[in-house]
């Protein structure tokens, strides 16, 4: 809770009256309130934390400072009292009570705030940049509420702007309104007025009006501009003027800035923040370059228009600046930007991207039956060579709807699906669409086939598995019909369907399809481009699906041949191979050579599509998740929030292809020891998978399992072992599972539990499952998890022989520094202390230590652990300032 002084130059009365005045013990209570303690002091008043007798509750009190008690300062005091009496909004603090104390110092009772400032809070919880506007939003709402009781506030800004979290939302509340000024009525019986030679507000967040010592003429537009400082703030994380450099200018020159010198735009400003430019953008859990393009146009223009030094171009309300705000949040028109033809129209392709792709497919389909109408009336008049040359016709009208339509898809021509993004449903004019390709198409049915597909790749993408392949299905039957079963054509619907059917879990089918389509291809040069690697890059997913590693790795060798071999592969068939052979390096725990192919990947992505399209964002993903098992949980984080930002503008946030992001960074998050974010994101993703494609679909168990794995190292062991077992379920069975990562998970979840026995079967079903002479990684996180089972089993000979395997496998992948390492380490340390050997105890716990520091957050929960048992050691030992001091230094490092 903040008071009215801040920022502000008292006049000389004031000032002098105020150094002298000697400092008072609180008082126990004042009147009807037990006083607990004080929480803030300004230049005229003091307030407590009290607690009042009936209703109990906390409140705030402000009483006035002895002596001061001079009729400016009391004009003010009593001003703050009755403007906030005036307003009745659950954006500003409510006042309950006010009075006077047995010697006549008023005061008065207000709402406490158990809140932070508006940025800290933002920056604390990492919120997004659409989050922090739409909390915004509420601010300007408590702004208009107090200009519509004829109150500006004068002093407007992040600490004067208090959040508190209100069941489980977070809520902002304007304090402090200790320099309020009424506009259509006295708030005193006292004259208020201010002090000519006075600056009334803090200086960074203050209008060129206010600076201005001359002009009396003070509006709702100060607090405007206010508004838009603070929201600058919100933006870019510095304020539109450098707070020191402003500080360190004389009073004259501070008052010029403010009136004369213009602010950068935000997007501007974003890059000139040198070395905390990371952690601006990590804070909007973004990327540099995504966060620019976030704040070019609307937000600029917005920002900029707040921020106006002449007043009569700026918002003319706090509830303009807020409306202005919501049309750019739900992507129409912004008042502030100047309304250009263009500008508009492409804000309306982007609020109505369904609409517009929709329309101009049925559009297409009307043009395509009046052909057709009218190839069949010709053909009933010309001879057979006018009918060749219509069907002629009829055939690049397909081509012109299939490249027309395949044009904003972000996969590619393997995935040839038009409506791809975040408006499109299966709604109305979608499905009217379909019924008008089965109905007025049946006469021209290689055109009918072809968009049969189109939208069946549509619906699939979409999560609508089967609308998707029932339309595929039929496009099959009619290419089989109308081009015969060995058509190149007919193979490529082969593979369509296939895909459906992977997506339905029927692996079998879908290899038998894609294995005949292959066939098919050899028979045809021309699909050795396209067909031929596209049919093997789902035949090595559905080998995977079934466990078939190996034949999934040789499928991989051939494609990468065929890829390599061909000039005119496109580029997302080469970016793609890469990354599947990526994914064979991680397997084998050939961590650099997969990063490697992963930046060529996205090398070669960038350069044929932009840095920020959404096939980047995707790879950009996958690079995330190895840097968690590089350990490099930062670059993970950032990469992952950037891939995030890419995803959901193309898709939406409730996507299928939203959750590979999510998996990811909940898994780094967990890692870190943030389970907060880590469970949010895994529930999210649950939530998505689970809407799309049902609640006991196959498609959940990968979400599940990394979902349980945060409840697991949060020690929510409940939850933990209930959503491993709901994934298990819907796999068949514990008894079914071949997976050693989902076996030792449980397992370890049983050892929590106190379950050694049923722990001891899990671990070793899971360690008979890979070869033990193979690198996996993963080899490393269940030899670690398997060893404090055999310590807590007191058999350490078993123990050692685990751990032993662990920090040599760890060593062997990642070298003399990672946390898999620093995790071994340091189970060695509680094998030493468990055998009482305490000096080679300490040496692996500080080994321990000095990685986990290097890795890990200073929060984590894995670093304080680690700290917290060379600590309990050294002070077994005796070793009481050792122990102290490194406590001391965790306490450092923390702050810091």
């Amino acid at each position: 809770m903040s008071d009215d002084t801040h920022g502000q130059v008292p006049p000389e009365d004031e000032r002098a009256t105020e150094s002298v005045m000697p400092q008072s013990p609180p008082p126990e209570r004042i009147g009807r309130y037990r006083i607990l303690q004080k929480i803030g002091e300004g230049g005229m008043g003091e307030i407590y934390l009290a607690e009042q007798d009936d209703p109990r509750r906390k409140v705030a009190l402000k009483i006035i400072k002895w002596g001061m008690d001079t009729k400016p300062v009391i004009a003010r005091f009593e001003a703050e009292r009755q403007a906030l009496a005036l307003m009745d909004h659950p954006n500003i603090a409510k006042v309950f009570d006010a009075g006077a104390t047995e010697q006549g110092r008023p005061y008065f009772v207000m709402e406490y705030v158990k809140g932070v400032p508006i940025t800290e809070h933002c920056d604390t919880h990492r919120l997004t940049t659409k989050q922090r506007l739409e909390l915004f939003i509420h601010v300007c709402e408590g702004v208009q509420h107090a200009h519509q009781k004829a109150v500006i506030h004068r002093d407007l800004k992040p600490s004067n702007v208090l959040v508190a979290i209100q069941d489980g939302e977070a809520v902002p509340k304007i304090i402090d309104f200790g320099v309020a000024k009424a506009t259509a009525q006295r708030l005193t019986e006292k004259t208020m007025f201010t002090a000519m030679g006075v600056i009334v507000g803090t200086p960074e967040y203050m209008s060129p009006e206010q600076a201005d010592l001359t002009s009396q003429d003070i509006d709702t537009r100060t607090d405007v501009y206010s508004l838009g400082a603070v929201l600058y703030e919100l933006l870019v994380g510095v304020l539109p003027f450098d707070p020191q450099e402003l500080r360190r200018a004389g009073f004259d020159e501070i008052r010029r800035r403010i009136r004369e010198d213009d602010p950068s735009k935000p997007s501007t400003r974003i890059n000139t923040l040198g070395e905390s430019t990371q952690e601006t953008v990590t804070r909007r859990r973004t990327d540099l370059t995504s966060l620019q393009k976030e704040l070019q146009d609307d937000l600029d223009w917005i920002a900029m228009r707040a921020l106006e030094k002449d007043r009569t171009r700026r918002y003319g309300s706090a509830s303009e600046l807020a409306a202005d705000i919501t049309r750019h949040l739900q992507g129409t028109p912004v008042v502030a930007r100047p309304p250009s033809a263009s500008y508009r129209l492409r804000k309306f392709v982007g609020r109505h991207r369904v609409g517009v792709t929709v329309g101009a497919l049925l559009v297409a389909l009307l043009i395509v039956g009046t052909i057709g109408t009218s190839i069949g009336l010709l053909r009933a008049v010309r001879a057979e060579n006018d009918a060749r040359r219509e069907a002629a016709v009829a055939e690049q009208v397909s081509e012109f709807l299939i490249e027309t339509f395949s044009a904003n898809n972000p996969l590619g021509e393997s995935h040839r699906s038009p409506l791809v993004g975040p408006d499109i449903t299966a709604g109305g004019m979608l499905e009217s669409g379909v019924k008008r390709v089965r109905t007025e198409l049946a006469g021209q049915p290689l055109i009918q086939s072809r968009l049969m597909g189109i939208l069946g790749a549509t619906f699939l993408e979409r999560g609508e598995t089967e609308l998707g392949a029932e339309l595929m299905s039929d496009a099959l039957e009619i290419m089989r019909t109308q081009v015969g079963n060995n058509h190149p054509e007919t193979a490529e619907a082969q593979v369509r369907l296939a895909h459906a059917r992977y997506h339905e879990g029927a692996n079998e089918e879908a290899e038998t399809l894609i294995r005949d389509a292959l066939r098919k291809f050899d028979r045809a040069e021309e699909a050795a481009v396209t067909g031929v690697p596209n049919a093997l890059g789902f035949l090595e997913m559905v080998l995977v699906a079934q466990g078939r590693s190996e034949e999934a790795e040789q499928v991989l060798t051939q494609r990468r041949e065929i890829i390599e071999r061909n000039p005119d592969s496109p580029a997302s068939a080469r970016a793609d191979v890469l990354l599947s052979v990526a994914g064979t390096h991680i397997g084998r725990g050939e961590l650099q050579e997969a990063e490697t192919l992963y930046l060529k990947a996205i090398e070669i992505l960038e350069t044929a599509y932009g840095s920020e399209h959404v096939k980047v964002g995707r790879a950009l993903s996958g690079l995330a998740n190895l840097y968690t098992n590089q350990g490099r949980y930062d670059e993970a984080v950032a990469l992952g929030n950037r891939a995030m930002a890419m995803v959901e503008q193309f898709y939406g946030k409730d996507h299928i292809y939203v959750v590979n992001v999510l998996n990811q960074l909940s898994g780094v998050y967990s890692y870190q020891g943030r389970f907060d974010l880590a469970a949010e994101y895994g529930e999210r993703a649950v939530e998505i998978m689970a809407s799309v494609y049902g609640a006991d679909s196959p498609t959940l168990i990968y979400p599940l399992h990394n979902l349980a794995y945060t409840y697991m190292r949060d020690e929510d062991l409940d939850r933990a072992e209930e959503t491993y077992l709901r994934g298990f379920d819907i796999a068949g069975g514990v008894e079914t599972i071949k997976n050693p990562i989902f076996l030792k998970n449980l397992a370890t979840t049983y050892y929590m539990q106190g379950r050694y026995g049923e722990a001891e079967e899990l671990f070793e079903r899971a360690l008979a499952i890979p070869d033990p002479s193979s690198r996996y990684y993963w080899m490393v996180w269940l030899l670690n998890d398997f060893t404090p089972l055999r310590i807590a089993q007191s058999r350490y000979g078993q123990a050692e022989e685990l751990n032993q395997r662990a920090i040599a496998l760890a060593r062997d992948i990642h070298g003399d520094s990672h946390p898999d390492l620093a995790w071994a380490l340091h189970l060695q340390g509680l094998l030493r202390t468990a055998e009482n050997r305490d000096d080679d105890a300490e040496v692996a716990f500080r080994n321990a230590l000095a990685m986990r520091e290097v890795h890990l957050p200073a929060d984590s929960p894995d670093l304080k652990d680690t700290r917290r048992r060379l600590f309990d050691l050294l002070q077994r030992q005796g070793r009481t300032d050792e122990a102290n001091a490194l406590m001391a230094a965790a306490e450092t490092a923390e702050q810091d």
